[in-house]
């Protein structure tokens, strides 16, 4: 595995991507339920060296930045980045979830919607029957081709879809969507650059987020 990575994550949005999932690795971490106060987490297996890499992976599905610019200079300032950045999420997480093969609608029905204590409101990763834990977190159920009941609700419920987003995907924060509205501001071309991505589902890194 190259010693960077960056080249390629970072690549720009019109770039084939069908290259990255070979450079996804997992170091020494693990989902756990038992070794975390409540829900489940990524903990480590074993000791970890200053500086060593425990992880790195694609987004599972992530919002077009390319859709996101034009439909943001199109609004003349009545929608924000972060708003048109979000819908183009969801519109990507249903489109996923109306795929065929769900492994990658599962990675994200995976997560928690909310913040709280309750078992009840942690998915059980479990019940996809993959071998671990991680491949579900990271798309990689292979031959599921229906969701769960449950899922199924939840996808079906935009307030659901739209509070796993905002506990779980990782973007921008207010100070970088204001540097990026600026810069756009700037030109009046539709190419998104220096930008090459905004907003994207990341299961594995989401459980670290927050251990839920």
């Amino acid at each position: 595995m190259p010693s960077d990575l960056s080249p390629l994550l970072f690549r720009p949005p019109n770039a084939d991507q069908s290259s990255l999932a070979q450079f996804t690795f997992i170091g020494p971490v693990k989902v756990s339920s038992s070794d975390v106060i409540h829900g489940r987490g990524l903990i480590a297996t074993r000791d970890i060296n200053p500086g060593e890499c425990l992880f790195v992976t694609p987004p599972t599905v992530s919002a077009n930045i390319g859709e996101v610019k034009r439909l943001w200079s199109g609004s003349n300032g009545k929608r924000s980045i972060e708003e048109v950045a979000e819908a183009s999420l969801l519109k990507s997480m249903k489109r996923s979830i109306k795929a065929k093969d769900k492994a990658t609608a599962i990675s994200f029905m995976a997560l928690t919607s909310v913040h709280s204590d309750a078992e009840i409101d942690v998915p059980d990763i479990g019940q996809y029957g993959a071998s671990s834990s991680t491949d579900v977190l990271l798309g990689r159920c292979e031959e599921v081709s229906a969701l769960k009941a449950i899922d199924e609700r939840r996808a079906n419920d935009k307030d659901e879809l739209l509070g796993i987003v905002r506990h779980n995907a990782f973007g921008p924060d207010y100070h970088n969507y204001s540097r990026i509205e600026q810069t756009w501001m700037a030109t009046s071309s539709p190419d998104p650059s220096p930008y090459s991505r905004i907003l994207g589902m990341y299961p594995l890194a989401a459980i670290i987020n927050h251990s839920c």
